[in-house]
This record gives C-alpha cells, structure tokens and sequence, in this order.
C-alpha cells in the first residue's frame, strides 16, 4: 500500500490499532471465478461463480452461506470438486450486496474436529490463514436505499473530527520490514492520530523515481494485515 500525505481523512479511517503480522502468502486451494467479472449484476441475473481447485491442492471439505448484506441468510450448500468444479450461485431478486461465506469443516478423509477443539484449518483469501474464504457481489447497487435515516448532525459530527485531526501533527514514523516479494521495498508506517495511532504498510518498488499512488482502506474489526497483497501491488504495477 502506498499512501500520499491526506492527512485527516487518512488518518480518522484508519485510526484503530491493528495487529501486524509479517508473513509469506497464504496458501489457497480455492479458486473463485465470477459469472460477471465485475461484481455487479442486474436484479434478475443470476449472481454465481465457478468454483475450482487452486494452487494448494483441497484437503479440506468446505461448506457456504450466501447472505444478502452479509446479514440474511439465503441459501447454503457444500462444495464438491469431484468433477474438478462446482458452483454457487443465487438469484440476484433486489437490489442487495451478496456475500459468500466459504469455510472448511473437514478433512477430505471426513475427519472432523471436535467442537472445542482449537481450529486447525489453513489457506483462505481473507488473510487469517484458517480455512476461510469470502467473495462478495452487487446487484444493482446504484439502487440500493439507505438503510437508516440520515442523521442530522452527519456533517457537523465528521466537520469537527476532520477539524480537530487537521491540528494534529501526523508525526510519520517509518520502519521497514522484510517482504518475500522481489523488486519491493516495504515499512511499517505510524502516524499520530486522535488519541490514537495510524498503522499501515506503505510498498513502493525498490528504485528511485516518481509512481502512482493507492491506497486500500481496512474494514472494520481487527485482524492481521495482508502484507503480501500490498507488496504485490508494487511489483506488479509500480505503484
């Protein structure tokens, strides 16, 4: 991830102190191929991907659940790989944001652990490295109402926090840390923020001259961040 100097937006988005953890890639024996490679469906269309095997070869059994805003339960389903692919799919009826919960239960062998049993799992695409996979899809999103009423102090509320981060002197604070990505120059990086610190990675290819700046925001929670997918960012497209 590569940042510009946008101090108080940046730095009130991304105030929560994460967990660093500086690790190769997660292995992944998923591969997920959208219908659209987009994301974004029609209401009416049909919202799926072809599931097939990824590099790391599937040991594990894996179970879904599609959720609309990732909170209602649509449907659920197990995967089978047996003909070298499956799918999942469901039909987009509204405008909604779908997403798919992909988890491991069990060994291929039709081992599984006992319910208080530490979890055991690996690979995923979400960056935990616990058998965990999520794609995610729009139906007509340009559609999609707000879900509560818009406050009415909205502006006033986020006009004095951006007010207040701007007189904080951000103090960047660089450490680098070792990436198993060729071409990359990578840090941790901290900034001064409201009554908190600003953590991220900050990835640019290890040469000199100007590049293109982007920047990935974090969701909510806490949780590792995804070094490898920052450092491929730099190698792959000098930002």
């Amino acid at each position: 991830m590569t940042v510009k100097r946008a101090r108080p937006i940046f730095a009130l988005l991304l105030g929560s102190v994460f967990a660093f953890a500086q690790r190769g890639p997660i292995p992944q024996q998923l591969v997920f191929t959208p219908y659209h490679a987009s994301g974004i469906y029609d209401i009416g269309e049909t919202v799926g991907w072809t599931v097939t095997p990824g590099a790391a070869a599937p040991t594990y059994a894996y179970k879904w659940t599609i959720r609309r805003n990732n909170a209602v339960v649509l449907k659920e389903g197990k995967l089978d790989l047996s003909s070298g692919k499956d799918k999942i799919e469901i039909a987009g009826d509204q405008p909604e944001m779908i997403y798919v919960a992909v988890e491991a239960y069990a060994d291929l062998n039709g081992d599984t652990p006992a319910p208080d049993a530490a979890p055991r799992f690996t690979g995923g695409n979400t960056g935990r490295n616990n058998g965990l996979y999520a794609v995610g899809a729009a139906v007509a999103p340009l559609k999609i109402g707000i879900s509560t009423p818009r406050p009415d102090d909205f502006d006033a509320f986020w006009d004095a926090k951006l007010a207040d981060q701007a007189k904080i002197p951000i103090n960047p604070v660089l450490t680098p840390v070792a990436t198993d990505v060729p071409g990359v120059e990578m840090s941790i990086f901290a900034l001064d923020a409201l009554g908190s610190k600003a953590h991220g990675y900050v990835a640019k290819p290890a040469r000199g001259g100007k590049f293109p700046a982007l920047i990935q925001l974090q969701y909510a929670g806490v949780y590792a961040l995804p070094a490898h997918a920052d450092a491929q960012r730099a190698a792959e497209a000098g930002w």
